[in-house]
C-alpha cells in the first residue's frame, strides 16, 4: 500500500493536466496582454489620425480665412500681446474673441482642451488662454519634429493625449504648427471595453481547449493504463507459467537423482535468503531464483549409471559427471528470458581459488549469482540425508563453510552467511519441504523469503 501511495504521489498524469492548466493561464495571460496592448495601440494611432486629419481640414476649410487678417497684423518682429488687452486695441480685441470662438466651437467636437497655434519662428499666434498669444518658445523637442512635418504625440496624463500638428499652406509648406491637448476619456473606455471582450474572448477559447486536451489525455491515458494492466496481466500470467514449468522440470530432475529429492527448492530458498543478505538488488532476485532451482539441469544429459551409481565415481566418470554445467548452459542459453540465469548454471562449481571447473575461474571472475549459490549448494549438501550417510548438522556446515573460506568460498558472502541466525536456515528449508512437491512459483518463494 505503501508503494501505491508513492505512486499516486509521483503520478506523470496530474503532472500533465497541472501543466497544462499553467500553460493555459499564461497563454490566456500572454494573449491577452498581446491583444490589450494592440487595441491601446490601434486606438491611440487612430485618434491620433481622426484629430489630425480633423484639425487640418479645419485648418483648410473653416480657418483660412480666419487667421488671415492676423497673419497680416503680424510684423517683422512679432506681435504684442498686449493689443489684446482692455486698453489694446479694440479691433485686435474683437478678432481674437472670434477666433477663440470659432476654434472653440469646432474643437469641442474632437474634445479638445488647450490649443496653441505656433508660427515657424516660434511665435504663438493663437491660443486659448489669451495671455500666451504673442510669446514665444522654444523650437526644440516635439515642436521641432513637427516643423520637420512629423505629427508627435505624448500622454502627459492618462486620460490626456498631447498632439503636435503640422499645418500646410497651398504649396505645402509648414504655416504653423497647431499644439492641442485632446481629452480621450470615450476612447479609453471603449478601449477598456474592447480589452475586456477579448479577455473574455480569449480566456473562453482557452479553457475550453483546456478542458477539452484534458479529456482526451484522461480517456486516453485510462484506455492505456487499461492496456497496462491488462499487459501486465498477461505478463504475470506467462511469468507464472515460466517458474511452473521451470519448478516441474527441476522436481523431476531431483525425481532422476536419488541422491538429491527436494534439493533444487531448498537450495533455491537458501539462495534468495543469503542474496538478499549479500545487498542483491531485489529486481535481480528472480533470475539468481531461477539459476538456483536448474542449477543442475544439465545432468539430463548425464547417463543413468554414472548420475544414479550408488558408489565412487571412476576419474573418467567423474569427468562425465562435470559436463553437466556445460549441458545445463547449452540448453538454457537458446532462451532468452533464462540467460540472466546462466551464471548460477555454468559456474556454480567454481572455486575462489581458481581449482574449479568447468574454466577455473578466480576470486571475482566468478560471477556473484555463482559464489552466493556455492555457499548454499553446499550447506544443503552437507545438511541433508544422502543413501551412504547422516546429514550433519548446522553447527557442523558453517564450521566447514568457514573453514573454506577464502580457497573455496567467497570470504565477503562467507561472512553474510555466518551472520544469518540458524532460525532463518531451517525455516527456509523447512518451507522448501513442505512444497517441493506443490506447484509453487519462484514468486512464491521470493514472497516467502522476504516474510520470513
Amino acid at each position: 500500500m505503501k508503494g501505491g501511495s508513492d505512486l499516486q504521489a509521483y503520478n506523470p498524469y496530474k503532472r500533465f493536466i497541472v501543466l497544462l492548466g499553467v500553460l493555459t493561464f499564461l497563454g490566456i495571460v500572454i494573449l491577452s496582454g498581446t491583444f490589450s496592448i494592440l487595441v491601446q495601440r490601434n486606438i491611440l494611432d487612430e485618434t491620433v489620425q481622426v484629430t489630425q486629419e480633423g484639425i487640418s481640414i479645419h485648418f483648410k476649410k473653416v480657418f483660412a480665412n480666419l487667421f488671415a487678417e492676423q497673419h497680416a497684423m503680424h510684423g517683422a518682429n512679432g506681435m504684442n500681446n498686449d493689443i489684446y488687452s482692455e486698453q489694446g486695441n479694440p479691433a485686435a480685441k474683437v478678432l481674437y474673441d472670434t477666433q477663440l470662438n470659432v476654434v472653440r466651437l469646432h474643437f469641442d467636437l474632437y474634445r479638445i482642451e488647450e490649443s496653441q497655434f505656433i508660427l515657424p519662428s516660434g511665435e504663438i499666434l493663437f491660443s486659448y488662454n489669451r495671455d500666451e498669444v504673442g510669446q514665444r518658445v522654444p523650437v526644440q523637442g516635439e515642436l521641432q519634429q513637427a516643423f520637420a512635418n512629423k505629427v508627435v504625440f505624448t500622454r502627459p496624463a492618462p486620460e490626456i493625449l498631447k498632439l503636435w500638428i503640422p499645418i500646410l499652406n497651398e504649396a505645402g509648406q509648414i504655416k504653423e504648427v497647431a499644439l492641442v491637448e485632446r481629452n480621450i476619456s470615450t476612447q479609453l473606455q471603449a478601449m477598456r471595453q474592447m480589452q475586456l471582450i477579448g479577455t473574455l474572448l480569449v480566456a473562453t477559447v482557452f479553457t475550453v481547449l483546456y478542458f477539452s486536451l484534458r479529456q482526451v489525455f484522461l480517456r486516453s491515458t485510462r484506455k492505456i493504463n487499461q492496456q497496462n494492466q491488462e499487459l501486465e496481466r498477461l505478463l504475470s500470467a506467462l511469468e507464472d507459467t515460466y517458474d511452473a514449468s521451470l519448478h516441474a522440470l527441476s522436481a523431476a530432475l531431483d525425481s532422476r537423482d536419488n541422491e538429491t529429492e527436494g534439493h533444487s527448492m531448498r537450495v533455491t530458498s537458501y539462495t534468495i535468503h543469503l542474496a538478499r543478505r549479500a545487498g542483491v538488488p531485489e529486481q535481480d532476485l528472480v533470475q539468481i531464483a531461477r539459476g538456483a532451482l536448474l542449477h543442475d539441469i544439465g545432468k539430463i544429459g548425464i547417463p543413468d549409471a554414472i548420475l544414479r551409481k550408488p558408489g565412487a565415481l571412476t576419474e573418467g566418470e567423474w569427468e562425465i559427471m562435470k559436463t553437466h554445467v556445460t549441458i545445463g548452459y547449452e540448453m538454457l542459453q537458446p532462451i532468452e528470458f533464462l540467460r540472466p540465469a546462466l551464471p548460477i548454471v555454468r559456474s556454480h562449481h567454481e572455486r575462489w581459488d581458481g581449482k574449479g571447473y568447468p574454466m577455473g575461474l578466480q576470486g571475482e571472475e566468478i560471477p556473484l549469482p555463482a559464489r552466493i549459490f556455492a555457499i548454499c549448494d553446499t550447506y544443503d549438501a552437507i545438511t541433508s540425508d544422502r543413501p551412504y550417510r547422516k546429514g550433519k548438522s548446522h553447527e557442523e556446515a558453517i564450521a566447514e563453510i568457514a573453514a573454506h573460506s577464502g580457497t573455496q568460498f567467497d570470504p565477503a558472502i562467507v561472512v553474510a552467511f555466518l551472520s544469518i541466525p540458524q532460525e532463518a536456515w531451517l525455516r527456509s528449508g523447512q518451507f522448501a519441504k513442505e512444497r517441493h512437491e506443490q506447484k509453487i512459483t519462484i514468486q512464491d518463494l521470493l514472497e516467502a523469503e522476504r516474510t520470513a
